[in-house]
């Protein structure tokens, strides 16, 4: 008999055939009026008093007379023996020298169609049972047994040839035990069978179905055991009264999952995973009991921990899930295994142990930071920015950033030298990384300028940016005050009013200069002279003062001091009025431009004899 596999498509990890395919999977048919198939009295039926035994078939009545199915006999004291009523009702009897026990049950076998039958006996409580298609079925008394031959077993008939059966035979089997109800029930839907030592072992499994089967008379045991049976009287040509074809299946032992599990198990942090149920695809001869253990339990949990399918709740679905499990760890998918032990007396079940794969995302992040500098910047490439890039948590394995510098107001090549690449973090949880930017400095007051540092691509998606870019400030530390004096004339005659218009200003919109001393005079000397001053954008002078000027003021970023000094020109002759300001700067402060802190006015003077010696006219 050729066991077929019902659940082909399984993940080979989760089934394991226990029998191999046949070359045939074949039957034999008997024609109703003489074929038998007659076979040595196997040692189990010389004492049924004190043997028990099960017998097992599938059997397809193509018939309704009384005929029988198997009968042993010793002698006309000791055999048993299956027997189809009329109506294809079965009967089993067993005869002992203590007695006789008969069963037979209140349902019939349908003709035209294959059933299961299975019968027990129980010698130490003379006990008989029988099952139909696996299960056990209520049974009443059925009475005596006519006999036939002693000393031989055969099939499809009595001993002595009566009683012929119509109909086909397959998978006929004989133990030296009273199978259990789960054994017989695995021998009725499971390729693995009862699991039990067995006496016979008939497939049927011979010639070509349908065939011209001539001289294959022979019926093979499959146990070993010898009981070769001899077929009697069989046409072994077409259809009936020869080999035919058996639709006769059973199933392979599997844990069947719904959904089915997939070849490799994703898991997440989120507690995502597998849900579903399990049951077994055929019934066990036993208990059958599941362990599920995770190779990382910090990283995915199976549950329950361990199930147990008893022998008789087989098909009962039992719910299972494997889910990943959280943590804080920027780790990755990480791989694991998921084993799922099977222990069983079943041996074909307890063969069924397998690995799933498995693998958890990581739902953690943490985050690169960039952050900002400012200061000076010096004399031509007298600095350097440093930025630092901070990893907030652990990365095993280490993180690498690239970045790059980007213009602000501030100019590459101008103001700062364009700076590329990556830095690479071991994975320390508040690691800092540096980057080193090169300014080109100046002595130009101009004011600060900005660019920026960008940490632009991580090598781990896990680990952002953020913040992904951070201002290098460029602080202006150029001074520059300026002096302009102008009194608004070229030329000037003794006793003339004059009005000069001194400004002292920070040129600097970013740096304050302090205290400035601020002096003016003239050659020759001016006469009655006074002055006043306003401060703009934050500086401060004396609002007005007579006589030389020589005051100090406060000048901010950008501020500006505004003198209007009056005077007469004096008596002079020959000579131009030369009037000069300077400026002085105080407190270590240095004027980035010192060129412009001083400013001169001349005028013309009367006409004269010059210093030459000539008349001026």
């Amino acid at each position: 008999m050729h066991y077929l596999n019902r659940f082909a498509g399984i993940p080979a990890t989760l089934l394991l055939l226990s029998s191999t395919a046949d070359a045939q999977n074949n039957a034999l048919q008997f024609d109703g009026s003489n074929d038998r198939v007659q076979v040595a009295l196997p040692t189990i039926f010389g004492n049924p008093a004190a043997n028990s035994f099960s017998a097992s078939l599938w059997l397809r009545p193509d018939g309704s007379a009384t005929q029988r199915v198997f009968f042993a006999q010793k002698n006309v004291n000791e055999f048993a023996t299956i027997l189809l009523s009329g109506g294809n009702v079965p009967f089993f009897y067993v005869r002992t020298t203590s007695g006789q026990a008969s069963v037979t049950t209140a349902g019939s076998l349908p003709t035209g169609q294959w059933s299961h039958l299975a019968v027990s006996w129980d010698a130490a409580s003379s006990t008989a049972r029988m099952f139909i298609g696996g299960s056990e079925v209520a049974t009443t008394a059925g009475g005596s047994s006519s006999t036939g031959i002693d000393g031989m077993l055969t099939l499809g008939s009595r001993t002595d040839g009566a009683q012929p059966l119509n109909g086909a035979l397959d998978g006929f089997r004989l133990w030296s035990t009273a199978l259990t109800p789960a054994q017989v029930r695995a021998e009725a839907l499971s390729t693995c069978g009862a699991g039990a030592p067995l006496v016979a072992s008939w497939d049927f499994d011979v010639g070509t179905a349908g065939g011209d089967n001539t001289g294959l008379t022979t019926l093979p045991d499959g146990s070993g055991a010898g009981y070769d049976g001899t077929l009697l009287n069989f046409a072994l040509t077409g259809g009936t009264s020869n080999w035919i074809a058996s639709p006769v299946t059973r199933t392979a032992p599997a844990l069947v999952f719904d959904p089915p599990l997939p070849p490799i198990l994703s898991t997440g942090e989120d507690g995502s995973g597998y849900t579903g149920t399990v049951v077994l695809a055929a019934p066990p001869a036993g208990d059958v009991s599941v362990s599920i253990t995770s190779s990382n339990p910090a990283e995915g949990v199976a549950t329950p921990a361990a199930l147990t399918f008893a022998a008789d709740q087989w098909n009962v679905p039992q719910a299972v899930s494997i889910v990943g499990v959280d943590d804080a760890v920027i780790d990755g998918p990480v791989v694991y295994n998921v084993s799922f032990a099977v222990q069983a007396t079943d041996a074909c079940y307890g063969a069924l142990s397998f690995d799933l794969g498995a693998s958890n995302a990581d739902d953690d992040f943490t985050t690169v930071a960039v952050s900002g500098v400012a200061g000076p910047e010096g004399d031509a490439g007298s600095s350097a920015f440093t930025f630092d890039l901070t990893l907030a948590d652990p990365v095993p394995g280490g993180v690498s950033v690239t970045y790059g510098t980007v213009d602000g107001t501030a100019h590459a090549g101008t103001d700062y030298v364009a700076t590329s690449g990556s830095v690479t973090f071991a994975g320390v949880a508040g690691e800092v990384q540096q980057v080193s930017v090169p300014i080109i400095g100046n002595l130009v007051a101009q004011g600060d300028r900005t660019f920026s540092l960008h940490a632009l691509a991580s090598s781990n998606p896990q680990v952002m940016l953020d913040p992904d870019q951070a201002d290098g400030v460029i602080v202006d530390d150029d001074v520059d005050v300026g002096v302009s004096l102008d009194d608004g004339v070229v030329a000037v005659t003794p006793g003339q009013a004059l009005v000069y218009q001194l400004v002292v200003g920070n040129h600097s919109p970013t740096l304050g200069a302090g205290t400035v001393h601020v002096t003016f005079g003239s050659a020759p000397a001016l006469d009655a002279v006074s002055w006043t001053c306003i401060g703009v954008g934050g500086a401060t002078c004396a609002p007005s003062g007579s006589g030389t000027l020589d005051e100090s003021i406060v000048l901010p970023a950008g501020g500006s001091a505004a003198f209007a000094i009056s005077a007469h020109a004096p008596e002079f002759d020959g000579v131009p009025l030369v009037a000069s300001a300077q400026a002085t700067l105080s407190g270590g402060i240095v004027d980035s431009q010192p060129g412009d802190n001083q400013a001169a006015d001349v005028d013309a003077g009367p006409a004269g004899i010059f210093t030459d010696g000539f008349d001026g006219n």
